[in-house]
């Protein structure tokens, strides 16, 4: 029973190689020999144009000047190409092998195009010289061609597919590797910038607990809590006094900006605004309402109508009152904190504070960008390896199991 042969990731490349030597052993042989074929016919075409270009100069009374000229031509592209070929490299690897070949054929069809283009007019007086070089055309032809099938007959381009699929795997292998140790960076940088976290937040809960605060943060409750009831308290007016502000004409004494701001704000509005202006507002608004022109249902209508009633009769007063009250006891209690330097220090541990979660929110979404990228590359990789694996089994008949 054959076992399974288990490769490490990082002997992949390795594997590879020894796997492409022992398969193109003999074919790089072959390679060889087809060149060494190549390279006779290359010489002796070579020779054949040196001898074609003597025979040209000696038929000078039997060729005319520009078929001369042609001959000439011809036999120095034949030399050129002969040349350029004989210097390529000798290496018989399977790249270098078909880089060979694609130079051979092209300089062929470069001495074909040239044949043809001058041959013609040469062949009437040089029948046996250009007969002989047809022949010797033929025999390179037929080099380069079997250098062609050899290179087809052999793996060396599915062992060519392999590597560049191995140096895919292995691109992404080392890139999920890059950030899965950037990610452990971030972890422990997470882990500091907890503890930072957590040491301000108790200072700054620490200071929160003086009495100076407590009387800041009771202030603060009860001004939110009157400012619900004050929105609550005037809440049926709110579509009285946008369909009441449609009516206005243009000019009018109403302050239009103060009815906006009276239905988007109505706490902070009462707060900054004079009891009689918001009387006389709430009066004006009265006279549309209690005859109905405003298009108000009429539970809508009569529960608005009960709330100016209210108002006017000092209710809205009182709720003013209560209100300047309470945001005075919070203005002082948060100037004696400033005079105390307390405010100070609070501000500065916010700010620490909302700098240290910013900074903790973008590693954390780095992470998490992180690790959607590892996952990616994961199943990539997971495919990846599976194709090589089923390739190697093609090429070799041998199955194996690539480990991380």
């Amino acid at each position: 029973m054959r076992l399974d042969t288990k490769i490490q990731l990082k002997d992949l490349e390795k594997f590879d190689e020894a796997l492409t030597q022992n398969l193109m052993k003999n074919h790089e042989k072959l390679f060889s020999e087809k060149i060494r074929n190549i390279r006779r016919s290359v010489d002796e075409i070579s020779s054949v144009s040196e001898k074609l270009d003597l025979a040209i100069k000696n038929a000078w009374g039997s060729l005319d000047k520009t078929t001369s000229e042609q001959g000439i031509r011809l036999t120095q592209t034949i030399k050129e190409s002969a040349r350029e070929l004989a210097k390529q490299e000798l290496d018989p690897n399977y790249k270098n092998s078909e880089k060979y070949h694609e130079t051979a054929v092209e300089i062929q069809n470069r001495i074909i195009l040239s044949i043809r283009r001058h041959v013609p007019k040469l062949h009437k007086v040089l029948k046996t010289d250009i007969a002989t070089l047809y022949s010797t055309l033929s025999r390179l032809e037929n080099s380069i061609n079997n250098l062609g099938t050899a290179l087809d007959g052999s793996p060396g381009r599915q062992l060519e597919s392999l590597e560049t699929e191995i140096k895919h795997l292995l691109e992404k292998a080392q890139a999920a590797k890059e950030l899965e140790s950037e990610n452990q960076a971030i972890d422990e940088a997470l882990r500091k910038i907890t503890n930072d976290e957590k040491g301000l937040t108790d200072q700054q809960n620490l200071l929160h607990s003086r009495e100076e605060f407590r009387q800041l943060q009771n202030c603060e409750d009860s001004l939110k809590t009157e400012k619900e009831k004050i929105s609550q308290f005037l809440q049926p007016l709110a579509k009285p006094l946008r369909k009441f502000e449609r009516t206005l004409p243009e000019n009018t004494t109403i302050d239009r900006d103060l009815l906006t701001k009276l239905i988007e704000t109505p706490s902070d509005t009462l707060l900054k605004t004079s009891p009689q202006t918001l009387e006389s507002i709430f009066k004006a608004l009265n006279n549309p309402l209690t005859e109905g022109k405003l298009g108000i249902e009429e539970r809508k209508r009569k529960k608005a109508l009960e709330v100016i009633e209210t108002a006017t009769n000092d209710e809205l007063g009182k709720l003013q009152k209560s209100l300047h009250s309470i945001a005075q006891d919070a203005q002082t209690a948060r100037n004696k904190l400033k005079t105390d330097g307390l405010f100070d220090t609070d501000e500065k541990l916010k700010e620490q504070l909302s700098k240290t979660q910013l900074e903790k929110e973008q590693l954390v979404t780095t992470r998490d960008s992180n690790q959607r990228k590892i996952e990616e590359l994961g199943k990539f990789i997971s495919k990846q390896k599976t194709m090589i694996e089923t390739k190697i089994m093609k090429l070799s008949g041998q199955k194996v199991i690539i480990e991380e």
